[in-house]
């Protein structure tokens, strides 16, 4: 196999940072998105303790019930106005996040799989859940899919061969962004990328070689070197 020359390998670079680019500003978003949720979840279980409390006040106070019961009510609104408000973000958020369950490979999917099982498939199965919990199961389902995101994985899977058959293979994957499949024997290969209806695999066997090095050096099998792979940078 050919060594690759600088200008291939400087284009390999560039692609390679701005992968890592467009990673770091989606990992930005989703801590972002994260603080806020968890930042409603407190507010919320604040009010809700704040409620509870007055609860206990007018119980005590018989004197001064109905006074403290209106007071009751008030925020009782004002509360049921913030539920509104919030079941609309989170709406709109496992909507978002139901999304990514395509991204995910089957060998990767380990325990994220329960999560995603968790969100609501229905909005009569939301509005039944208490808006804390769903919070939480957002936060621990965006927490899995940032981790999957930002991190290098080597499974064995089966994969399409165009054909309507499938293929033993061994994968690489850059995050949930590209995966790079080779056959047990090295004689085939192909590109992954992921889309709505899951993973696409394109047959590429004149990368077969490189697939394979490139999966050794991740496994330490033989020592650390540059291996061309080809990325592309997507909106």
């Amino acid at each position: 196999m050919a060594e690759p020359s600088v200008k291939s390998l400087e284009e390999l670079v560039s692609k390679w940072s701005d992968l890592r680019s467009r990673i770091a500003a989606e990992k930005r978003g989703w801590k972002q998105h994260k603080a806020r949720l968890q930042e409603e979840i407190r507010l919320l279980e604040g009010e809700k303790k704040s409620l509870t409390n007055e609860l206990a006040v007018t119980k005590a106070s018989a004197g001064s019930a109905e006074k403290e019961q209106a007071d009751l009510r008030q925020r009782e609104e004002k509360l049921r106005d913030v539920l509104a408000a919030l079941r609309v973000l989170v709406d709109r958020a496992e909507a978002d996040a139901a999304k990514y369950r395509a991204w995910v490979p089957v060998s990767l999917d380990g325990q994220i799989r329960k999560v995603f099982a968790k969100l609501p498939k229905t909005q009569e199965e939301a509005d039944k859940l208490p808006i804390t919990e769903r919070l939480q199961i957002l936060v621990a389902l965006y927490t899995q899919v940032e981790t999957l995101q930002h991190n290098v994985h080597v499974a064995k899977e089966l994969v399409p061969i165009g054909d309507g058959g499938k293929r033993e293979v061994d994968v690489l994957y850059l995050g949930l962004a590209r995966g790079f499949a080779v056959s047990t024997d090295d004689e085939w290969a192909a590109i992954g990328t992921p889309g709505a209806e899951g993973w696409t695999w394109k047959p590429a066997p004149e990368r077969a070689a490189g697939i394979r090095k490139a999966i050794s050096v991740f496994g330490r099998r033989v020592p650390a070197c540059l291996v061309p792979l080809p990325l592309e940078v997507t909106r």
